[in-house]
C-alpha cells in the first residue's frame, strides 16, 4: 500500500487520510514493470449495485503507453465478474473526461452530484449483464451470418439474423 500511495502522490492524486481511507475500503489493480510499480486503479461497491471508481494513475514515465486503459478494462472485468450493474466516476477535468468516453466508452452525467470535487467531471457506465438468452441469441446470430456468407441459405434466414440484430 506504502508503494500506491507513493504513486499517487508522484501524480498528484493523494488526499492525506482520504487516499489511505478509499484504498482501504476498496479494492486496487496494479501495473509493474520490472517489480516496480508504475500504476493504479482502484474501485469499491458503493450501497447500491454500482461501483465507485478512484484512484486511476499511471507514473508519468510509463504514460502514453496503454497501461492507464488496460487498468481500467481489468477493473470493469472484475466489477462485471461480481454483479456489478455499472460504475460511476469522476475525471480531474474535462479533456480527461473525453478520453474516458473514446477509450472506455463512459458517458459524462451533466448533473451535479453532492460529493464531486469542483472542476471535476462526473461520468458513468452501465454494464449490459447478458443472461443465457442473450448469449444464445449472438451464437445463433453469428451461425446465420456466416451461413450468409457461405451463401448456404436464403433470404428467410437473413431476415431472422437481422431480426435478432435489432434485440
Amino acid at each position: 500500500m506504502e508503494e500506491v500511495l507513493e504513486l499517487l502522490k508522484i501524480c498528484g492524486l493523494y488526499i492525506p487520510n482520504i487516499s489511505e481511507y478509499m484504498l482501504s475500503r476498496g479494492e486496487t489493480s496494479v501495473a509493474r514493470i520490472d517489480g516496480k510499480i508504475v500504476g493504479t486503479r482502484s474501485f469499491r461497491f458503493t450501497s447500491g449495485e454500482y461501483c465507485h471508481v478512484y484512484g486511476l494513475c499511471v507514473h508519468p514515465e510509463y504514460r502514453r503507453r496503454g497501461i492507464g486503459e488496460r487498468l481500467c478494462r481489468d477493473a470493469e472485468r472484475k466489477m462485471w465478474k461480481r454483479g456489478a450493474k455499472g460504475y460511476v466516476g469522476e475525471a480531474n477535468n474535462e479533456h480527461i473526461a473525453q478520453y474516458y468516453v473514446r477509450a472506455l466508452g463512459v458517458r459524462i452525467c451533466r448533473l451535479s452530484f453532492r460529493g464531486w470535487r469542483e472542476g471535476a467531471v462526473p461520468y458513468r457506465k452501465d454494464f449490459k449483464q447478458g443472461g443465457l438468452g442473450d448469449h444464445l441469441l449472438l451464437g445463433v446470430r453469428r451461425l446465420l451470418i456466416s451461413f450468409m456468407r457461405m451463401r448456404l441459405i436464403g433470404r428467410a434466414v437473413e431476415f431472422a439474423a437481422r431480426r435478432i440484430e435489432k434485440l
